[in-house]
């Protein structure tokens, strides 16, 4: 039953045209649909990468705020902390001034002046400055300053550092904040430095306090450790692939954080060789114009990589993430094998249920065209099995039905036969007596014709007149008739 539904030209058929779509159906996926799913895959893979970017990015910048709005508090801390101490200062300063009233003259009023304000300076840790109205230097934490004029003052970038005091004072301003930029000596660092200072109407003078940046520094610094740290957690947590690697590089390409905390490199062209130095700067360079930039590299030992980078002018940190190519098609090449093996999966299915559905049809089919040689052979006893409630168990009930019917119309034929032959033999055997009948009766009958007929040949040959001769002539014509029809009447019989 199995080989007869496998050799069965419908299955055949059926099997034959759906191979041949399935064989399309896979080139059209092959050149179509693959490479497109292929490609939106490395799209989503990419936008993943440019969602990482974009994050870390964005929390660098929100740490860069955090950082500069505690610098901004501390400077303001540091300024109002300063003019408190500059108002102090000048209380002071009038105070002293009016203890020494009268019993001095007034060059020594200000050396005592200038003294107590030197001592409480050195008392307190706080640089106050005086400069007098002829414009040089009476009191300084810097001694080369003092006798100095305050025009021969500059700072770091060869700015004068008071010729904005000077110019804020003569326009009426009694007090205000000066900025200038000097080196750290301990630290090689330019460090901004901040000037309050109050102008003295009685003497002329212009008071200040002097602060820098330094003491509020190693706090900035600490809140910069402490972002780095979760910088560096919050990357280490990130799995995008497994190959995937994130690195941040500050200004000089030093490395700053790595996802890799085993990876012990500085620098940046340590990781992918000195041969690439100068695509990685391009890279970098590129990154600057506001966007994410991507290169590639050709690594010998694990093959290329692809690098996406962007800028962020906050810290002037560079965000990188570098995934191995590999890493990136390895997804793509599961989701092509998983198509491929879901087609054939499918096709598989599908010739199964052609099997099963080809053998629903064509063993009734079978048994039918069996049936139908049986009855080919003579086998009216036959009966069609095939009972169900369609198409082919009416044909089988038809089939059925039209051999009953044949069934019960060759028994009437052979009743009928049967008769034709009775009748037959009947009618011969009638046939028979009848010629048997008129043989004997031709016989009687041609016997006294024939006397009759020699009887007139004798009285033709006694009689010598003609018109007797012509009635007895007469006479024997209508004996040869009767004889004629004696005979005719024999061979029909």
């Amino acid at each position: 039953m199995v080989a007869k539904t496998f050799s069965s030209k419908l299955f055949l058929k059926l099997f034959a045209q759906i191979q041949i779509f399935f064989i399309l159906f896979f080139v059209l996926v092959s050149i179509f649909a693959i490479p497109a799913l292929k490609e939106r895959l490395y799209k989503n893979h990419e936008d993943s990468v440019y969602t990482v970017i974009n994050y870390l990015n964005n929390h660098i910048e929100a740490g860069s705020y955090m950082v500069d709005d505690y610098l901004k508090n501390a400077i303001n801390y540091q300024r109002d902390s300063l003019t408190s101490i500059n108002n102090v200062y000048a209380a002071i300063m009038q105070a002293e001034r009016e203890l020494a009233a009268g019993d001095y003259p007034e060059s020594q009023k200000k050396q005592l002046v200038l003294q107590k304000l030197k001592t409480i300076s050195e008392v307190s840790n706080v640089s106050f400055w005086v400069i007098s109205s002829n414009r040089k230097f009476l009191l300084h934490k810097k001694e080369s300053y003092l006798g100095a004029s305050v025009d021969d003052i500059v700072d770091y970038y060869n700015t004068p550092v008071f010729k904005n005091i000077i110019s804020s004072v003569n326009e009426g301003n009694r007090s205000g904040i000066n900025y200038y930029w000097e080196k750290n000596s301990a630290s090689g660092e330019v460090e901004q430095i901040t000037d309050h200072y109050f102008f003295d109407e009685k003497w002329g003078w212009i008071l200040g306090v002097e602060h820098d940046a330094s003491q509020i520094a190693p706090d900035i610094r600490l809140k910069e450790n402490h972002f780095v740290k979760q910088l560096q957690n919050m990357i280490s947590e990130i799995e995008l692939f497994d190959t995937s690697e994130i690195y941040i590089v500050d200004g000089d390409y030093n490395l700053v954080i790595s996802s890799n905390v085993k990876e012990k490199v500085k620098s940046i062209a340590q990781i992918w060789g000195k041969e690439h130095s100068k695509s990685v700067k391009t890279l970098l360079q590129e990154s600057e114009q506001n966007k994410v930039s991507k290169q590639s590299f050709s690594i010998t030992n694990n093959g290329a990589v692809s690098v996406w980078c962007k800028y962020s002018p906050q810290f002037d940190w560079y965000v990188l993430l570098a995934v191995e190519e590999a890493d990136i098609f390895r997804s793509v090449e599961e989701l092509n094998n998983r198509i491929i093996a879901f087609v054939i999966l499918l096709l598989i299915v599908i010739d199964f249920a052609v099997v099963l559905f080809v053998r629903e049809i064509v063993n009734p089919l079978n048994e039918l065209s069996d049936a139908a040689h049986e009855v080919m052979d003579g086998n009216m006893d036959i009966v069609c099995s095939v009972d169900r409630n369609d198409e082919i168990g009416f044909l089988g009930r038809t089939f059925n039905t039209m051999v009953a019917s044949i069934n019960e119309r060759a028994t009437t034929l052979k009743e009928m036969n049967k008769q034709l032959i009775d009748a037959r033999i009947g009618a011969e055997k009638a046939n028979k007596s009848k010629t048997k009948f008129l043989t004997v009766i031709s016989h009687d009958l041609l016997q006294p014709i024939n006397s009759a007929k020699i009887l007139i040949a004798t009285l033709c040959n006694r009689l010598s007149n003609n018109n007797d001769q012509a009635i007895l002539q007469q006479l024997d014509n209508n004996l040869d008739t009767a004889v004629s029809f004696v005979q005719e009447l024999v061979t029909i019989a």
